[in-house]
């Protein structure tokens, strides 16, 4: 039993593989994921389920003589930093989209910064907790901001030692 895949390098969650029997095609194919079978053509694609190391394995059987092997390898997924960016928030205290944070995978984020800044430039907020979030206000004069469209710039180093930059524009509403 033999087998290829392509892409080899930087497969991601959910991304689409093609694996290749090098074994024949006189012979019954089986390719497991794991105890799960998927399929029992020669060649197929298959989305990637997770992340870490995917075992895939084959197992092919000569029709003839019953005779069969069976190979197994273990395919890496890079695991994929996800962060959502809002576009919009109401510091109103509420408790509803107070505050203007970044969501999603953060507590794997190393050297992260998060800078605001006014329509002219001039920075309204700075933090390098991704934990820690703007509420709008404004503290070198201890009031709060005025409703407007703000500049963010966000940048962090992600789990593959990647630096990673976001920029765009939030809009807080009074």
């Amino acid at each position: 039993a033999s087998f290829s895949y392509s892409p080899k390098e930087d497969l991601s969650l959910k991304q689409l593989v093609t694996f290749t029997s090098n074994s024949g095609n006189q012979l019954k194919h089986l390719w497991k994921n794991g105890d799960k079978r998927i399929d029992s053509t020669l060649n197929f694609s298959f989305a990637l389920p997770d992340t870490g190391f995917v075992p895939i394995s084959l197992q092919v059987t000569d029709i003839l003589t019953g005779c069969s092997d069976i190979i197994s390898q273990e395919i890496y997924v890079k695991p994929q930093v996800r962060i959502y960016i809002p576009n919009a928030f109401s510091p109103n205290f509420d408790g509803i989209n107070d505050e203007f944070i970044a969501s999603g995978d953060l507590e794997i984020l190393k050297d992260y910064k998060m800078q605001l800044f006014s329509r002219w430039g001039n920075p309204v907020f700075i933090s390098t907790d991704p934990n820690i979030g703007w509420d709008g206000s404004l503290t070198n004069v201890n009031q709060g901001a005025p409703a407007d469209t703000y500049i963010y710039m966000i940048s962090y180093t992600d789990n593959k030692g990647e630096k990673q930059y976001f920029s765009g524009t939030v809009l807080l509403m009074r």
